[in-house]
């Protein structure tokens, strides 16, 4: 939206908003709205990567460059990025969430296709990550033989939403006035969102928060069993089921 010319005056000319404000379901008890202050959600960038080798049967690998191998090289290779790259106490999450490559237990493919996603709070270090990434791409599909370069095509990419303390401590005194004890103090938890780029693209303040969809039953059973931190499988039943609370919540917010 921000790039179709949102707050342009010769497009679609929306005022420029005073601040913006979010907010998005998350695996707390339904009724339950949780704020912070500082980050909240971190910057992403996902990518789709083409790994090229030389296809031919597999009992003759020696005349074949097998991008198999080569993509679990790059797996393992990827996940020593945070543990030796970056500073001790900084985030940095890789996830390589999807690989996909041949078609038969004998065959040797010309390519396999990964998917994966590197998020961090630091522009800084998520600068390092994007860079990292695509050098151990490039090293590893080099120590394989493979001559042809790999694809790597950006699929998205959302800055870091890192909450001011002003727009916190007004908004929680609201949301302490109308919510009482139903009010909890949201976490840091990685997840990420192209949310703060309708501030920063005109320079607002902003604050985005999480309200709760496991019903109540649910949530106290993960309470008795010490579950919470490990999202509750909430099925699209259950969240159905809590659409009055967290309607009811997510709407009285504004």
């Amino acid at each position: 939206m921000v790039d179709d010319g949102l707050y342009d005056t010769a497009r679609h000319a929306v005022p420029v908003p005073d601040i913006v404000l979010g907010q998005h379901i998350m695996t707390i008890e339904a009724g339950t709205v949780a704020p912070r202050a500082g980050p909240i959600l971190a910057a992403v960038n996902s990518y789709e990567i083409r790994i090229f080798g030389k296809g031919g049967h597999g009992a003759r690998p020696d005349v074949c460059i097998d991008p198999i191998v080569t993509a679990g090289h790059i797996i393992v290779r990827l996940q020593t990025i945070v543990s030796r790259e970056v500073k001790p106490g900084e985030l940095g999450v890789i996830t390589c969430g999807s690989i996909h490559g041949g078609t038969a237990p004998n065959i040797i493919p010309y390519y396999v296709e990964l998917q994966l996603t590197a998020r961090a709070y630091s522009p800084e270090v998520q600068r390092r990550l994007v860079d990292c990434i695509r050098r151990v791409i490039f090293a590893e599909c080099t120590a394989s033989g493979i001559t042809q370069d790999p694809v790597i095509k950006e699929l998205m990419r959302a800055p870091a939403t890192i909450n001011q303390q002003g727009p916190y401590e007004v908004l929680n005194a609201a949301f302490a006035d109308y919510f009482g004890d139903k009010l909890g103090k949201g976490e840091a938890k990685g997840a990420s969102e192209d949310f703060s780029n309708l501030a920063l693209a005109c320079k607002a303040p902003y604050l985005f928060w999480n309200f709760g969809c496991v019903n109540a039953e649910q949530w106290s059973e993960a309470e008795k069993v010490g579950q919470t931190a490990s999202n509750p499988r909430t099925t699209y039943r259950q969240v159905c089921s809590c659409y009055p609370a967290y309607f009811k919540d997510g709407g009285g917010v504004y």
